[in-house]
């Protein structure tokens, strides 16, 4: 299937591709409750899923299988059994702007590499972002919240880069197993910060950092301990509370 606009007004159904490309799926002003999936596709590149509302006893809400280069971006995911958003086997996609809320895991990446998770909202999740043998993600601007194991867990997942996201007030912000991560900036980032301009590496806001800032440039002077990692630049308030950023 190549090419085509598909644009959903009957509420309640699942959508399913494969070895689908170059498509745009619109689905408004509607709920896709009740299946197995909600939209599900497999073997397929270069679409678009946006503006969608799956909610309520999906098993999981949107799924990716061998699909690269796809953009799932302002949906609203919300109640599913067991994922919100789940890629398998997927690379190269970009996931943005998307609300995660009550699913069994808000943002979950199976075997997956080369994707971008960029201001997500995942929120009363079991996991708000979870990695599974899955690497060379980029995971940044995202706001992580009251999730009721953790905020963020990785199992056999390295060379991720974690940088600029807030974790706010879940039971564990992070859980980190024979994994090893970058959680900072690669690159110095020009930043205000009360008032005043720096330039240095950024890290993560983490809700239970003990640390102080004694110089008052924005970032904790202790790192913040993640299993064998540490977030050597951690934020010392929430990033839309404190910090804005010069591009």
């Amino acid at each position: 299937m190549r090419g085509l606009v598909l644009e959903i007004a009957v509420g309640g159904m699942q959508e399913f591709m494969l070895n689908s490309n170059h498509n745009i799926i619109i689905i408004k002003n509607n709920n896709i409750s009740n299946n197995w999936y909600g939209i599900y596709l497999n073997y397929s590149n270069n679409n678009m899923i946006t503006n969608n509302r799956v909610e309520d006893n999906n098993w999981c809400g949107i799924r990716l299988k061998y699909s690269s280069n796809n953009t799932i971006s302002n949906n609203n995911i919300i109640s599913n059994y067991w994922d919100g958003i789940e890629l398998d086997y997927s690379s190269n996609n970009k996931l943005t702007n998307n609300y995660a809320s009550n699913n069994g895991y808000g943002i979950s990446l199976w075997y997956s590499s080369n994707n971008k998770l960029m201001n997500n909202y995942a929120s009363n999740n079991w996991d708000g972002i979870w990695l599974g043998n899955s690497s060379n993600n980029k995971i940044t601007n995202n706001r992580v919240e009251n999730n009721s194991w953790g905020g963020i867990e990785l199992d056999k997942s390295g060379s991720n880069t974690i940088y600029l996201n807030n974790f706010v007030n879940n039971t564990h912000s992070v859980c980190s197993y024979k994994s090893t991560n970058i959680w900072n900036s690669t690159e110095k980032i020009t930043y205000a910060y009360n008032g005043k301009n720096y330039t240095n590496y950024l890290g993560n806001y983490w809700s239970d950092y003990e640390g102080e800032d004694s110089d008052g440039d924005g970032i904790g002077e202790t790192p913040y301990q993640i299993g064998l990692d540490k977030d050597y630049y951690p934020l010392i308030a929430p990033i839309e509370q404190s910090i804005v950023i010069y591009t």
